[in-house]
Parts: C-alpha cells; structure tokens; sequence
C-alpha cells in the first residue's frame, strides 16, 4: 500500500498496527516518500522513495509458546523486508533473557542498524524501544511522554536518518495498555513534539488503542493514518 503527500510543506504518516492486542503482532506498510524540493517536481522524477515500514512489539522476545527466541523473531523482520523497523518491548542486557543485548543481536541477525531508545531500568540490564533501519541511523533522541509515575514511564524514541539525500525521522512509541486518559495526553505529546517542522515524519509503534478512540482521534487531527485496509 503506497501513500503520497500532498502538502508541499511536510508529510506526516502514522502507522497502526491493527492487531494491537497480540504482544507479538506486526502491520507493514510501504509508502511514498518526497522531500520537500521534490514535491513540487513532476510526480514521476527519479527522487521518489519507496519505503516499508515495520512495526513490531517483541514482548522481550517471548512468543506466544513462552519461548524466548531471537531467531525466530530476526526471520520474522528479514520475511517482510523492511526498510525501518519501530520495536517495542525490548531487552537490554537484562537476567531474564540471559544478559542479551537483543538490538545488537537483531540488528546482526536482519543485517540492519540498531539503536535503542532506553526506558526503564529492568532486572540487572535496560528495558525500551529500538529503531531498526537498513540506512544508517545518525541519532536517536528520547523523550518522556505523561505517565503514571507507579508504574513503567512511556517514550518515544525519534531517530534521524537519511535516505539517500531526503532526512527522515522515523519514532517508535508504546502508550499506555490500560488507561485511556493517559493514552490521550501521551497522543496529544506525540502531535506536540513530532507534527511540526519541514522534515517527514513517520510514527510507528504499539497505540494499544481502538480507531474511534479519542487518542487515535487526536492523532489523527494531525496525522495521516495508514492501515492495510
């Protein structure tokens, strides 16, 4: 499925995994990426870029046997062929998973750049997000979306990346599971910190949100929603 940009300006897409209710669920999408020079050029010019995006919540690699399993999730990632990757419920390190960086270890086994987006302290090591990329991935930023202080803290991980000469930054988030207001004031931090500026954005992750709901809704006052429909 391919989406084109009609703003001259910026493009913003968002991508919703439409099984939000399965750990280990993933949605692809493929897509049509202009910079801001190129979109006022005639539609078919050679600086097109076609990209498939992969979202993916690992659930710290444990599928639904309960097995703890990095291969099975890298042939999972190299199946789709993704150009960027948005990973959530990562391992770093931690004594669950046998002290595994598990970014560096998917990264080697998909032949992809990784970068992890920290956050949380967990059991001896680090728990987060990770951006997957078959580009380089120049930085990665975290920032701290509203949660409940009790519990694990939500972010979203924005890294730089360019795409031949068009710069590109690519989050991943993970908002709330259970707390429907918070998932709302973490959607409206996402339009705050991401839906404005002059380069393309893309937001990948796990919204743990319905379509109708208000945060999909306040998404989506500033955003292109793309799903496989």
């Amino acid at each position: 499925m391919f989406f084109e940009s009609n703003n001259v300006h910026w493009m913003l897409i968002l991508f919703v995994r439409k099984t939000l209710f399965l750990a280990i669920a993933f949605a692809s999408f493929a897509f049509v990426l202009r910079s801001p020079s190129v979109l006022a050029q005639e539609p078919e010019t050679n600086s097109t870029i076609r990209l498939r995006v992969l979202s993916y919540n690992i659930h710290h690699g444990r599928g639904t046997d309960g097995k703890i399993d990095l291969d099975r999730l890298a042939n999972v990632i190299r199946s789709a062929d993704p150009d960027l990757v948005a990973v959530q419920e990562v391992d770093q390190d931690t004594r669950r998973n046998g002290m595994v960086n598990q970014v560096e270890t998917l990264a080697v086994q998909t032949s992809l750049h990784g970068k992890f987006a920290k956050q949380i302290d967990y059991d001896g090591g680090e728990y987060g997000q990770a951006v997957l990329s078959k580009y380089p991935v120049e930085s990665l930023e975290v920032h701290w979306l509203p949660g409940d202080p009790i519990r694990e803290r939500r972010i979203v991980g924005v890294a730089e990346i360019l795409i031949h000469e068009t710069r590109l930054r690519f989050a991943t988030t993970h908002l709330h599971h259970s707390r429907a207001d918070l998932r709302e004031k973490q959607a409206t931090e996402l339009n705050r910190l991401l839906a404005c500026g002059s380069t393309p954005v893309i937001i990948a992750g796990d919204f743990n949100a319905k379509p109708a709901s208000l945060a999909m809704q306040t998404l989506e006052a500033k955003w292109r929603i793309a799903t496989t429909e």
